[in-house]
């Protein structure tokens, strides 16, 4: 489930292959304007879709004004983020 709060996203739940599909139906009928973050502590599990789906959401968001905060990632979404060489992109204490 994709909640937006203001200028926060949440995510909830499982994000993997076979919930990724309604996740992107759900990004794509968020209005985009004005997200600052993406709050991701209230995901259960995940595999290499949950990076799929934040980029899809950064990419709906456009490349002008602040990137987006992930927040509350955790070891396992940050080691994957680098392994995929897009932890610099997603992440804004990396590097």
């Amino acid at each position: 489930m994709i909640r937006r709060e203001g200028d926060r996203l949440t995510i909830e739940g499982a994000v993997t292959l076979e919930t990724l599909g309604p996740l992107l139906d759900a990004v794509r009928a968020q209005p985009s304007t004005g997200l600052r973050a993406v709050d991701v502590a209230a995901v259960t599990g995940a595999d290499s879709s949950l990076l799929a789906l934040l980029l899809a959401i950064a990419r709906a968001a456009g490349t002008s004004g602040p990137r987006i905060a992930i927040e509350n990632a955790d070891p396992g979404l940050r080691s994957l983020a680098g392994l995929y060489g897009v932890d610099a992109l997603l992440l804004a204490d990396a590097g």
